[in-house]
């Protein structure tokens, strides 16, 4: 569990991916105004209910 939340930290703290997110975001409308850090608690959420 403690390897997957460092994942994800190293994820969120990611500046591309943040630009990637950014990118997805403008070609993709329907995803509304979601947030990249909000993407990244469900996933955190979803690592701690399945115990990784």
């Amino acid at each position: 569990m403690k390897q997957a939340m460092e994942i994800i930290e190293d994820i969120r703290e990611d500046d591309y991916l943040q630009e990637l997110w950014k990118t997805y975001l403008s070609d993709n409308l329907y995803v509304g105004d979601l947030e990249f850090s909000e993407t990244l608690k469900v996933i955190a959420i979803i690592a701690e209910k399945i115990a990784l």
